[in-house]
């Protein structure tokens, strides 16, 4: 098995163990909304709070180099295109200091390895909320008329 692949398996494993009432899924193939294209998603996790569907995706770098921001910039279009509601990404060798604010702006989890084998870091379910604000318009006209 290629060392890529070996890592997407044990990212899969550990989150396939976070998320236990999830479908988590390793490889999976999801068309976009926008680009109509099959997008390959290295570990997909797909669930039900209440009414509301969530999708979440990681997306696995096994590189020799920390991550940049070019990386987050492909990984948030994938996000949007698909419509998930949160990403994970997860870099063998971390990422360069400018990335994390960026990142954090996209709504993009950044995790090593060291992360989410910890004990102490566990991944937290998260609902988007969208607020959609309806203007009202109201026009009242009357006439006042006096008879003596």
């Amino acid at each position: 098995m290629k060392p890529g692949k070996e890592y997407e398996l044990f990212v899969y494993e550990k989150f396939k163990d976070l998320y236990k009432d999830f479908i988590v899924i390793l490889n999976d193939k999801i068309v976009g909304r926008q680009s109509n294209i099959k997008r390959e998603i290295d570990v997909s996790i797909k669930g039900k709070v209440r009414d509301i569907d969530l999708l979440y995706v990681i997306q696995c770098k096994n590189h020799s180099r920390p991550a940049n921001v070019n990386i987050i910039g492909e990984f948030s279009s994938v996000i949007k295109d698909i419509g998930a509601s949160k990403g994970f990404l997860i870099c063998s060798a971390g990422f360069t200091k400018s990335i994390y604010h960026y990142a954090q702006t996209l709504g993009i989890e950044l995790l090593t390895v060291e992360d989410i084998n910890s004990a102490a870091w566990k991944a937290e379910i998260e609902i988007p909320i969208i607020y959609i604000r309806k203007k009202c318009h109201l026009q009242f006209s009357s006439r006042i008329r006096a008879t003596i």
